[in-house]
């Protein structure tokens, strides 16, 4: 039985591959923009934290 904790991780993960994938195609529809820079740790640690609160 998957625990809360499973649940959240696996909602992370799927919120991740979203922007992955949004990035990749925002890239694809205007590539003479200057490519987007995708989010490190420190910017997807603050898009959850906006999004859902803090990481515990």
């Amino acid at each position: 039985m998957a625990t809360s904790g499973d649940t959240h991780l696996a909602i992370d993960n799927l919120n991740h591959f979203l922007l992955e994938t949004a990035f990749e195609v925002i890239g694809a529809v205007a590539p003479d923009r200057r490519p987007l820079r995708r989010p490190g740790r420190a910017g997807l640690r603050k898009m959850h934290a906006i999004l859902h609160g803090p990481i515990l």
